[in-house]
Parts: structure tokens; sequence; C-alpha cells
């Protein structure tokens, strides 16, 4: 702050980056939320997102033990974003959707996705887990 620049706005501009980058670059997107964090390490949405990020990827590795390692830092990455804001919805959602499709553990998934609908995620994000608060549901009828 003192060369007058606020890395409160650099943070906000890599963040935008990073968004617009999205799901299309994986590897772009985990970078982008890389500089986040050199900036600000325990920012929640770039830990959230880098972490899902992270955990698509692994889904898409071709070795297991490479992909179990991926999904194991994605993991950590969310459980940091849960721990640096426990009122931001989205890591909860995005573990919920990992315990389930990735690792099939309804149980374990169950309260992190009712959890993350309590939280009122964005809508993008609600769109993910709706369905499969349903299909939770029908599982523990």
């Amino acid at each position: 702050q003192i060369t007058g620049l606020d890395p409160r706005d650099e943070v906000t501009r890599l963040l935008v980056a990073a968004r617009q980058t999205g799901l299309a670059d994986l590897d772009a997107a985990i970078a982008a939320y890389d500089r986040v964090l050199t900036i600000e390490s325990d920012q929640p949405e770039a830990l959230a997102y880098r972490g899902w990020s992270r955990a698509l990827t692994a889904r898409q590795m071709d070795d297991p033990a490479a992909a179990g390692e991926m999904l194991g830092l994605g993991v950590d990455d969310l459980v940091a974003a849960i721990e640096a804001d426990p009122t931001y919805p989205d890591p909860f959602c995005f573990l919920g959707i990992i315990q389930y499709r990735f690792v099939g553990d309804a149980s374990t998934a169950r309260p992190l996705i009712d959890g993350c609908l309590a939280a009122d995620p964005p809508g993008e994000v609600r769109g993910l887990v709706e369905g499969l608060a349903a299909e939770l549901a029908d599982l523990s009828d």
C-alpha cells in the first residue's frame, strides 16, 4: 500500500480472470487461483475454486495414483476454504459432490449438501447440487 497499490484490487482482478477462465481450462484456472493465494493465502473463493478445479482435474487423469494425489489436494483446499470462511457455501457444495459422485459416500455427502443449500449458494452452484440433494433424499427414504 505504500506504493499506492491496494492488494485487494489485485486479488479482485485475479479472481475475475480466474472466473472467466472457468472450467474451460482447468490448468489455467488453477494457476489463476494460485496467483490469488500468493497474495492472500486464506482467500476462500480462490481456495474453494482451486480445490474444485483440482478435483475435476483428478477425474480426467489416467494415472490412479496421480489422480488420488490431485483429488487430495483439492479436498485440502476445500477444507481450508471452509476454515477461512465457514459461512461461504461453495466449498460445502463441492465437498458434498466429491463425497457422493467421486467417493460414493452418501452419508457423508448428505449433511454437506444440506448445509450448502441452507447457506443459499449462488445460482450456478445451487444448480449443481439441487438434483443431488433430491437423489440423496431418495436414498434415505
